[in-house]
């Protein structure tokens, strides 16, 4: 046996164990099928036909009673004749008699010329359950009528009458009609199972067994010789072929997938395609990363099984609108991620167009816009703070152009006049008032490089702080005690209010003892005459509060988010402004925030100012 013989014979059963195989599948196989609808079709077209040649036999039928029953009574005529004419009832009575041999004739009767009866034979009708059929098919009762005529004279000697019971008839032609019924459903059924053998054999088992080999993955199908030209081997050919174009366009796909799906992971968006019924069937490395689902949980699914459902309704809402209306839609969005943070992305959605024009499905492109608004947001923070830093540079020029420039004209201008003598030589009074005046100058030009110093090292993080254990107390007298003269020279009230069990402070006294300075100086420069100050300290739940408060003349609501700025001064004008750098907030500022602690100014113009500053209530470790 050839080769080719061997592959034939494994293909199409030839053996006995494919045979039983085909057997035990049959009722699963197209071929029981096409059998059952050959055997179903086989039976209505019996049906048909026979009930075709029953309506043919029905009409036969009625002719053939109507021309038996006729001919009975032309079979009886004459002696019905001479019993009417000779008035013969005994005679008339056995010709009645004689006609119920006849099982279908129930009544029968001969009248005279008169009418009058002169011989009558009657018996009951058949009953039966196909008496409503036989009255539909035959009629009731049929009556079949006969004149009797003296022949050559063509007198009318009377007539004779038989009535038929058509039950009778209707039992004979049923029971030859249903043999034809029978006959002709045994018949079709016989040819249709025999055509449904042939299909089988023929057709439907060879190809179950291509299929089973298709099933199994094979491209290639050998058939026997006796298919080589008939349909069955088209079919195999046209198979093979399509299979190797299918195996050629798989593997390219296959490629093309690879290579959209490798440059997709390496992309740093989200990307995902949908189909037109809103079911994933792509995304890429990053969006399996943002749901935390891999790509075979997601594959399949819609939004509604991935986002909460408020969430996913407003997702596939949207997704149809760009589906329907075929437009790129974009928008800026918040987005919950992974590590619990939520970020700026853009959204966009486009629709996913066939050649034909028709939408087909939808791609969504999500890119992380964070790193860009932070860059944003940063380079806009720079640029105003470049601007305020630019701005504050100008406003301490201008007040330290002024603030310089005072104590230095006083000091060139009295050394000048002591210098030369303008008052006789040196030792008269006046020069003694000069001297003081250069002292005081100095002063003051020493106090404000000593701000600027400061500042400068607080927020470059080279002044220490030696953190200790305080008494509240006792830091807030030594403050009022250093700035009373001065308070009392504006005519300016000054106390403290403090508990008797005031509360201790953990912090650097340096520090502290400045910021209290710091904030009891402005107060005495924006407090007018027959002003008050309080200094209090109270402990809260946050820690150790100490409230500078004064009636002075008030801050504007604008200028307080500033106030605490390096160089800010309330007036814009150095020559109106009070006497200071404008340095003063803003190193207590810088002190408080190096403690942890907050700084917080509330004002109101013409009513005062409040200055807080709470220091946290940490403690030394022991141990």
């Amino acid at each position: 046996m050839s080769k080719s013989d061997s592959s034939s014979q494994t293909l199409f059963g030839n053996g006995g164990g494919e045979d039983a195989t085909g057997r035990r599948r049959l009722f699963q196989s197209l071929s029981f099928k096409q059998a059952r609808a050959a055997v179903v079709i086989g039976l209505i077209l019996g049906v048909f036909f026979s009930a075709l040649q029953i309506v043919f036999d029905l009409k036969s039928e009625r002719q053939r009673v109507d021309a038996k029953y006729t001919q009975l009574l032309r079979t009886v005529e004459d002696s019905a004749i001479q019993a009417a004419f000779g008035l013969d009832t005994q005679l008339a009575q056995r010709v009645v008699d004689g006609l119920f041999q006849y099982k279908a004739i129930f009544r029968a009767q001969i009248t005279d010329n008169f009418k009058d009866r002169m011989a009558l034979a009657v018996r009951p009708k058949s009953k039966g359950g196909l008496e409503p059929i036989a009255t539909a098919l035959f009629g009731g009762t049929k009556d079949y009528v006969l004149s009797l005529k003296v022949p050559n004279v063509g007198v009318d000697a009377g007539q004779i009458k038989i009535s038929i019971d058509t039950n009778i008839i209707a039992e004979t032609f049923f029971a030859r009609s249903g043999l034809i019924l029978i006959f002709g459903i045994l018949r079709n059924l016989f040819l249709a199972t025999i055509l449904a053998v042939l299909f089988y054999f023929m057709l439907t088992r060879p190809l179950h067994e291509i299929a089973e080999v298709i099933k199994r993955g094979s491209r290639s199908i050998a058939i026997p010789e006796k298919h080589a030209d008939d349909e069955l081997g088209d079919l195999v050919n046209v198979y093979t072929e399509l299979a190797d174009r299918n195996a050629v366009t798989m593997e390219a796909l296959r490629q093309s997938r690879e290579t959209i799906q490798s440059l997709a992971n390496n992309l740093p968006e989200f990307v995902c395609l949908k189909d037109s019924e809103g079911r994933y069937i792509f995304v890429n490395k990053r969006f399996e990363e943002w749901v935390c689902m891999s790509q075979a949980e997601i594959l399949g699914k819609s939004v509604h099984d991935i986002y909460p459902e408020e969430r996913a309704a407003e997702v596939d809402a949207l997704d149809r609108r760009v589906i329907s209306d075929r437009v790129v839609h974009s928008r800026e969005i918040a987005l919950g991620f992974p590590d619990g943070k939520t970020r700026t992305v853009l959204n966009t959605r486009f629709p996913v167009v066939s050649s034909s024009g028709m939408a087909i499905g939808l791609g969504t492109i999500n890119v992380d816009l964070s790193e860009r608004k932070a860059a944003e947001e940063a380079r806009h923070a720079a640029l105003v703070e470049a601007e305020r830093a630019n701005q504050a540079k100008s406003e301490f020029l201008a007040t330290m152009s002024h603030d310089f420039r005072t104590p230095l004209n006083a000091i060139l201008g009295f050394s000048e006049m002591m210098r030369a003598q303008y008052f006789g030589p040196l030792g008269a009074m006046n020069y003694e008032e000069y001297a003081n005046d250069i002292h005081q100058s100095g002063e003051l030009m020493l106090a404000l490089i000593n701000d600027i110093l400061d500042i400068s090292a607080i927020e470059a993080g080279k002044r220490p702080l030696v953190k200790a254990v305080l008494d509240t107390d006792e830091v807030l007298r030594n403050c009022i005690k250093n700035v009373e003269r001065a308070a009392d020279q504006e005519g300016i009230a000054l106390s403290l209010e403090i508990s008797e069990d005031s509360p201790s402070l953990y912090a650097d006294k340096r520090s502290v003892t400045q910021i209290v300075h710091n904030l009891l100086s402005n107060a005495i420069k924006f407090t007018d005459c027959d002003g008050k100050i309080v200094v209090s300290a109270i402990s809260g739940n946050q820690g150790t509060i100490i409230r500078v408060s004064d009636s002075g003349v008030g801050i504007q609501s604008d200028q307080l988010p500033s106030i605490s700025e390096p160089f800010f001064q309330t007036s814009s004008d150095p020559y109106v402004s009070r006497q200071g750098t404008g340095l003063g907030l803003s190193i207590v500022k810088s002190l408080v925030e190096a403690h942890d602690g907050v700084l917080s100014i509330e004002s109101e113009v013409g009513r005062g100012t409040i200055v807080t500053v709470t220091f946290p209530s940490e403690r030394p470790m022991v141990g």
